[in-house]
């Protein structure tokens, strides 16, 4: 018998960005093995913006420190580009940095 909380959990549609493959092999898999049927994932913040406009996502884990497009400029152009929904839509950075700047600017 599954509880409220896995079957809401089962439901939910979660972005993973980072640009490291294996980064994403091991959330996605997290994700999935905790419940969580919809994992979407995308090394590309331009891409994962057009998914975002393109289809409901009701959570971003987004890695801060990749090339194409760094975690901060991703979540500032969801924040003004994807207005009303990118506002206020979760997103979760996830570093291995221990930069208490970088730590400060993503709040």
């Amino acid at each position: 018998m599954q509880s409220d909380y896995t079957a809401t959990f089962g439901c939910l549609t979660i972005l993973t960005l980072d640009d490291d493959h294996t980064m994403r092999t091991v959330v996605g898999d997290a994700l999935r093995a905790a419940g969580c049927r919809n994992v979407l994932q995308t090394c590309d913040g331009h891409k994962a913006l057009a998914m975002i406009e393109s289809r409901q996502v009701d959570l971003v884990l987004c890695d801060c420190q990749m090339e194409a497009m760094d975690g901060l400029t991703f979540l500032q152009r969801l924040r003004l580009r994807l207005l009303p929904q990118g506002a206020d839509m979760p997103v979760i950075m996830l570093t291995a940095s221990n930069d208490e700047a970088e730590a400060y600017r993503a709040r």
